[in-house]
């Protein structure tokens, strides 16, 4: 039986398993969990494409168990691997293409060293213009109003990430610092990069005075929220559904009456219809009993233990 060690990572669910790989999961509906492959860069987890849905605890719950888990320490930072980019084709990294990346027999930047990485030069990569110089590294673009904008980046475990814009700097023609940039040699010292501040910190929580317990009255508000919007969601795409179907049996009607059909088809396409309205009616208010109920039980069960 292979080993398996569960974590708590912000809103995700680390699991670390005894072959050394780790997957996340994370709550995403009333009673839908997903998750998918986590991958170790260095200092840095990447939470891959998700790779399977399934049914699992309502909201409450999920965040009940997961404030009973141990906080995720392998890692300093953490970053999602839709918000990353390959270097060398500028495209969003898969799964696939990090693992490639990640192999040493593939990865062209595993052997620099820091101070290789941090030699002066300037490069392209992608609309930026990367500037190292001593150990900081600097990012410039020709912005909106064609400005020269801006700012600072660092590089996290073989992942250039670009920080915010803190430059405002003369006017520029976008044509000349197109031209001049495409003149550059392209960035090669990391694997990836990111365009935005992606690179979350793996903080240590404080904890509450009832470990385990998500029973706050903000808790209680998204969750009403999220309730609502679900059924906001649902109630409008029933409407939508039900406006198209009447407007099928309108058409069909007419053209039953025209052909003199009518019998053969009235009766069918009445009962269809009303079997998908009884449908689309019964199915919100099943989830709605469903999580009435169990907010009903778990409000019980806080009775109970503060008792």
């Amino acid at each position: 039986m292979i080993h398996k060690t569960n974590y708590r990572l912000d809103k995700y669910v680390i699991a670390g398993y005894g072959t050394g790989q780790f997957w996340w999961e994370s709550h995403i509906a009333l009673g839908e969990q997903r998750g998918g492959k986590c991958f170790i860069c260095g200092d840095v987890l990447i939470l891959g494409d998700w790779s399977h849905e399934e049914d699992g605890y309502l909201v409450d719950k999920f965040f009940e168990q997961l404030e009973k888990l141990p906080l995720w320490d392998k890692t300093g930072y953490y970053c999602l691997i839709s918000d990353l980019l390959d270097v060398d084709t500028g495209q969003n990294l898969t799964n696939i293409l990090l693992e490639k990346r990640l192999s040493p027999l593939n990865t062209k930047s595993a052997g620099l060293k820091p101070a290789d990485r941090l030699k002066p030069g300037e490069f392209r990569l992608g609309p930026y213009r990367i500037t190292v110089a001593g150990n900081d590294i600097f990012w410039r673009a020709c912005g909106e109003l064609n400005r020269t904008v801006g700012g600072k980046c660092v590089i996290r475990s073989d992942i250039l990430f670009i920080g915010g814009q803190t430059e405002d700097k003369e006017a520029c023609s976008k044509q000349e610092f197109i031209k001049e940039l495409h003149l550059l040699p392209p960035w090669d010292r990391t694997i990836a990069w990111s365009r935005g501040q992606v690179l979350r910190v793996c903080r240590q929580e404080k904890q509450k005075e009832r470990p385990g317990i998500r029973d706050t009255w903000s808790d209680r508000t998204t969750n009403k929220k999220q309730a609502a919007q679900y059924l906001a969601h649902h109630k409008e795409a029933s409407k939508k559904l039900l406006m198209s179907v009447l407007l099928r049996l309108k058409i069909a009607w007419h053209r039953a009456f025209a052909g003199k059909v009518w019998i053969r088809y009235i009766v069918p396409l009445v009962a269809a219809a009303l079997l998908l309205v009884l449908a689309m009616t019964l199915y919100p208010l099943k989830r709605m009993f469903h999580w009435a109920h169990w907010r009903k039980e778990h409000h019980h069960k806080h009775e109970d233990h503060d008792r």
